[in-house]
Parts: C-alpha cells; sequence; structure tokens
C-alpha cells in the first residue's frame, strides 16, 4: 500500500514533467499560472514565459537588467516580483506588454539608483507598486502620473532626501503610501495635494525636523499616519485639525517635549508617543478623545501625571506609563479607566500606591509595577480587579514586615499570575534582606514592638540575675547577642495590646525572658 508522502510526491513528479516544457529554464512551475525563480545562476529575466503565466516571481538571481522585451510573450500577467536580485537598470517600455498587471515589486536591489521616467506609462491598470529598499536618491516628476489606479505605494527603505512637489499629485485612487526609513528632512506643504483618498501614510525613521501646520490639509480621507523615528520637537496645535477621518498616529521616537491641548482630535482611536521628552502632560491634552483605546507614553520624561489627564477616556483598553520618572499618582487618575485591560507603569520611581488607585479597574488583565521604589501596598489595593492573570511586583526595595502580609498572601493563595515572583526581594529588615518573599513563612513578617523593652538571655552564658532594682536594659548587648544566636529565629509583634515572640530553634537551649 503506497504511503500518503508517496502519493504527494508522486503527484508532483506528475506535474513537474506535464509543465516540464513551458517551464523557464531554473525556475519551477508547480501550476501553469504560477512561476517561481530563485536560482542565484540565473543573469537575466527567463525568455520562455508563456501566455499561461499570471504570476511571476523572480529572487535570489543574479539578473542584472530588465530588458524592453523582457515580457512580449506574456500579457497575462497580472504579479510580477523582483526581490533581492543585483538589478541595475530598468530599461524604458520593460513593461508596455503588460496591460494587465495589477501588482509590481523592484524590491531589495543595492545598486539600483535610478528608474526612467517613461517606465510604468502603459500600467494603467496597476493597483500595487512596491519599491523597497533600493537606493533611489531622487525621483523624477511624472514618473508615476499614469498609474491612475493605483491604490498601495511603498518607497521604503530608499536614500530619498527631497521629492518633487508634484510626484503623487495624479494618484487620485491612492490608499496607502509609505515613505519609512529613507532621508527626507523636508516635506513640503503641497507634496499630499491631491491625494483626496489617501488612508495610509508612513514617514517613518526620516530626518523630518519641522512640520508646517497645513502639510496635512489635503488628506481628509487619512485614516492612519505615522511619523515614528524622526526628530520632530513640536507641533503646531492645528497641525492635525483637516483629518476628520484619522484613527491611528505614531509618533514613537521623536523629541517632543511639549504638547498643547487641541493637538489630538476624535475618532482617534490609537495614539503612540513613546519614546520623546515629554515632561508634563497638560491635564486637557486628551479631553476630546472619548474614542481612544490605545495610548502609549512609555520612555518619556514625566515625573508626575495631572489627575484629569485621562478624563472621559471610557473606551481606553492600553495604557503605558512606563519607563517615566513617576514619583507619585493621585488617587483619582485612572478613575474613569473601567475598560482597561493593560496598564503598564513599570520603571518609574513610585514609592507608594493610593489604596483607591485601581478600584474602578475592574477589566484589568496586565499590571506592570516592577522596578520602582514600592517598599509595601496597601490592604485590599487589588481586591476591586475581578480577574488579574498577569501582575508584575518584582525589583522593588520591599520592607518585608507585617504590612506586606496582603501582598504575601497574594502571591501564595490567589489565581495571579505573579510575574518573576521569585524576584520580588526583601530589602528590609536586616536578617531578611535579599530573601524572597515567595520562600518567607508567613510568621516572619512581623512589624516590631513599639514602647517596651525585652530581653532574651542565654542562662547558659551567664547565670547572673540582675540586682534589685537595676533596669533591665543595662543588660549588656552581647548578652543579648548570644543569646539571639541560640534561638535562631525570633519574631516579636503587637496586636490589639498583645504581645507575641515567635522563635524558631533547633535545640533547647536555656533561655528566661524577662
Amino acid at each position: 500500500t503506497m504511503t500518503t508522502e508517496f502519493v504527494i510526491a508522486l503527484f508532483l513528479l506528475l506535474q513537474l514533467r506535464l509543465h516540464g516544457q513551458s517551464c523557464p529554464v531554473r525556475c519551477q512551475c508547480f501550476t501553469p499560472a504560477k512561476v517561481l525563480c530563485a536560482d542565484d545562476a540565473m543573469k537575466s529575466v527567463p525568455v520562455n514565459i508563456t501566455s499561461a503565466v499570471e504570476e511571476l516571481t523572480i529572487m535570489a538571481t543574479s539578473v542584472t537588467r530588465i530588458g524592453p522585451d523582457a515580457f512580449e510573450d506574456s500579457p497575462e500577467i497580472q504579479k510580477i516580483t523582483f526581490l533581492n536580485n543585483f538589478i541595475v537598470e530598468v530599461s524604458e517600455g520593460a513593461f508596455d506588454e503588460l496591460t494587465k498587471l495589477q501588482e509590481l515589486e523592484i524590491s531589495g536591489n543595492r545598486n539600483l539608483s535610478e528608474i526612467r521616467t517613461d517606465v510604468f506609462t502603459s500600467l494603467t491598470n496597476l493597483k500595487k507598486l512596491f519599491l523597497n529598499f533600493n537606493k533611489f536618491g531622487t525621483l523624477d516628476t511624472g514618473l508615476f502620473d499614469n498609474l491612475q489606479n493605483l491604490e498601495i505605494l511603498h518607497l521604503k527603505g530608499n536614500l530619498l532626501s527631497t521629492l518633487p512637489e508634484d510626484l503623487f499629485h495624479q494618484l487620485h485612487q491612492l490608499h496607502v503610501l509609505d515613505l519609512s526609513q529613507n532621508m527626507i528632512s523636508v516635506v513640503s506643504k503641497d507634496l499630499f495635494c491631491g491625494l483626496t483618498k489617501l488612508e495610509t501614510l508612513f514617514l517613518n525613521e526620516n530626518q523630518i525636523v519641522t512640520l508646517q501646520s497645513n502639510v496635512f490639509s489635503n488628506v481628509v480621507r487619512l485614516q492612519e499616519l505615522s511619523l515614528q523615528g524622526n526628530k520632530i520637537a513640536a507641533l503646531p496645535k492645528d497641525i492635525f485639525s483637516n483629518l476628520g477621518g484619522l484613527k491611528e498616529l505614531n509618533l514613537r521616537g521623536n523629541v517632543l517635549k511639549e504638547l498643547a491641548p487641541g493637538t489630538f482630535h476624535p475618532p482617534l482611536t490609537h495614539l503612540n508617543l513613546e519614546q520623546n521628552q515629554l515632561t508634563k502632560l497638560s491635564p486637557a491634552l486628551f479631553s476630546q478623545l472619548s474614542c481612544l483605546t490605545y495610548l502609549n507614553l512609555a520612555k518619556n520624561k514625566l515625573a508626575a501625571v495631572p489627575e484629569e489627564a485621562f478624563q472621559n477616556l471610557t473606551e481606553l483598553r492600553f495604557l503605558s506609563l512606563a519607563d517615566n520618572q513617576i514619583r507619585s499618582l493621585p488617587k483619582m487618575v485612572f478613575q474613569d479607566l473601567t475598560n482597561v485591560n493593560k496598564l503598564y507603569l513599570q520603571k518609574n520611581n513610585l514609592s507608594s500606591l493610593d489604596l483607591e488607585l485601581f478600584q474602578n479597574l475592574t477589566n484589568l488583565e496586565h499590571l506592570g509595577l516592577f522596578q520602582n521604589k514600592l517598599r509595601t501596598v496597601p490592604e485590599g489595593l487589588f481586591d476591586a480587579v475581578i480577574i488579574l492573570p498577569f501582575l508584575s511586583l518584582h525589583d522593588n526595595p520591599w520592607t518585608c514586615d507585617c504590612n506586606l502580609l496582603y501582598l504575601y498572601r497574594l502571591i501564595q493563595y490567589s489565581t495571579y499570575s505573579i510575574q518573576h515572583s521569585g524576584r520580588i526581594y526583601c530589602q528590609s529588615p536586616e536578617p531578611l534582606k535579599g530573601q524572597s518573599l515567595v520562600f518567607l513563612r508567613q510568621e516572619q513578617l512581623v512589624c516590631p514592638a513599639q514602647n517596651f523593652t525585652t530581653c532574651i538571655r542565654d542562662l547558659s552564658s551567664s547565670q547572673r540575675r540582675p540586682q534589685a532594682g537595676k533596669d533591665i536594659s543595662e543588660i549588656s548587648e552581647a548578652q543579648i547577642f548570644e543569646s539571639q544566636k541560640d534561638t535562631r529565629q525570633c519574631a516579636l509583634s503587637e496586636g490589639n495590646g498583645v504581645i507575641y515572640i515567635k522563635c524558631s530553634i533547633s535545640k533547647c537551649p536555656k533561655v528566661k525572658v524577662e
């Protein structure tokens, strides 16, 4: 009986034989319509591509040129991908026969620095064009003028520093434009004129320093805008005022120091301000963003957060204030965030948390509090949270005394998943310093009693009793130290007027307690 693997192998072999005569040399054709050429010995575009081919991929070959007659026998091709080859030239007329072509990619050619103006003239039905990670320093005016049905254009990872003002003016159907990872420093106010259907614009990792207030005034349908990784230090207050459909805005990795109220407008749902230089937040900065679901303020220089900062953000699901310099949080700062399920406060300078801080966060699922300066947490801090499967508290200077019993029980008995629980170390008291809270016994978490004197004496080392009238405090520290060595672990606590002494010993020493 033939195995399933053998049947499949036989079927593929038969397919290869059936199409062997029409398949170009050094290529693979598992169907008549799809051809893959991935042989580094290939130095030119295959010449025997039949009219049945609809998709052609040429990748990781030694092809250096796309000639004017490369596809004259293949008018039915709808998708062509040139990826990671050595192309240095694309001839005029190379795609003239491909009137049905809908998607074209020429990416990853380290020596391709120029595309002639007439190369795309015949591609009137083209919808997707990818020209990523080549070496284009400039693009000529008119290069895209005939691509009036183009919907997606990627020019990512080139050496573009300036762009002609009218380069995109004829792309009336364009939805997505990616200009990321170039060297653009100036964005002309008319660059996007005519892009009335543009919905997504990426300008990541360029060298943009300033933005004029009307630079986006013509892209009224823009829904996603990314300016990540530039050098923007300030934003005009009305720069996004015409973008009535903007939902996602990424400003991560710039040098913004301050933002004025009214900078952001509804219906924004995603706002990323991570890794800037913000030192303060205006109380009304986000007040209009009632649709916001994602807000990232991590890796800034915030020392405080106004109590009104997140007012009315009832739809927010994700909030990160991680990696700032926040020392304390107002107890009602999160009161409106009833739908937040991810809250990150790690890597700050928080030394205490108010009991009411999380009382309205009933849907919280992830809470990061590690690498702060927390010594204890108030009893019942997390009680309002219905389910908190991921809680991180490690790398804080915890004081392991009776005030930490709430956290101790939470770790030992709750259903919460405490991240890196073994790294919740005691900073004090001295006998417990460096020990993990996870491995302590509950009776070790005690608070020193106040306003009374105790002495534990080892009668085996000294049988002398204090003379009548002698204060017990006069007994030498050496005697006390010796007795403590014998009793190993003794803990003293006080509650409701009752004093408790608990000792763990390995033998029965002669001990007198006064």
